[in-house]
């Protein structure tokens, strides 16, 4: 029922978003900017009491204007993140289990931005992300190593803050922080603005 629920919500929300990109690119065609910004982010699985730092590269087009933009986000693995842990319970045979895991995602936000200087904008984001992730185990122990790859799928609903300060004509620097509705998923980004 709960996943139900948020594919519904999801889907709505793609459709009023993807509604809303096509109306203010026609209203405000001279407010297209992209940023390109490093990613780190704060993955706990609900298998696991561990957080996992994978990083990524994450590419944004947006376009808007009077304290509304539309945002098309996307985000690539740089490296994955690392844990190690004991597994077994036999003193005899002592074993660890390393997980890597990558994060990728794809999603649409609507940012509501304010001036708070000349130079800096402060704003907050909502949306949607598909959302894939995946994970290499690695067990290894004195009687031989084996490994697994595992692959996860999910739509997420995201809300996050930033700001950006502008430190040229068309360019800005950028800092913010998204938050996601899946195993304790969020994500801290730093990167440079660039206005069309």
């Amino acid at each position: 029922m709960k996943s139900t629920f948020y594919c519904v919500a999801g889907l709505t929300m793609l459709l009023a978003v993807g509604s809303a990109f096509a109306q203010a690119k026609k209203a405000n065609d001279d407010g297209s900017y992209a940023e390109l910004s490093y990613v780190r982010w704060n993955f706990k699985s609900d298998a696991s009491s561990q957080s996992i730092n994978p990083t990524g590269l994450r590419a944004i087009y947006g376009f808007g204007g009077d304290g509304i933009a539309y945002e098309a986000h996307l985000a690539l693995p740089l490296a994955a993140g690392s844990f190690t842990t004991v597994a077994g319970d036999d003193p005899d045979v002592p074993a660890s289990v390393k997980v890597d895991t990558k994060i990728t995602s794809l999603g649409l936000f609507a940012k509501l931005y304010t001036k708070a200087s000349d130079d800096l904008e402060l704003y907050g984001r909502l949306g949607m992300s598909s959302m894939s992730s995946s994970v290499d185990l690695t067990a290894t122990s004195t009687t031989g190593k084996a490994s697994d790859k595992l692959a996860d799928k999910s739509t997420a609903f995201g809300y996050g803050v930033g700001a950006k300060y502008k430190v040229g004509s068309s360019t800005a620097l950028t800092f913010d922080y998204t938050g996601y509705n899946k195993n304790s998923l969020s994500a801290l980004g730093l990167g440079v603005a660039f206005a069309f």
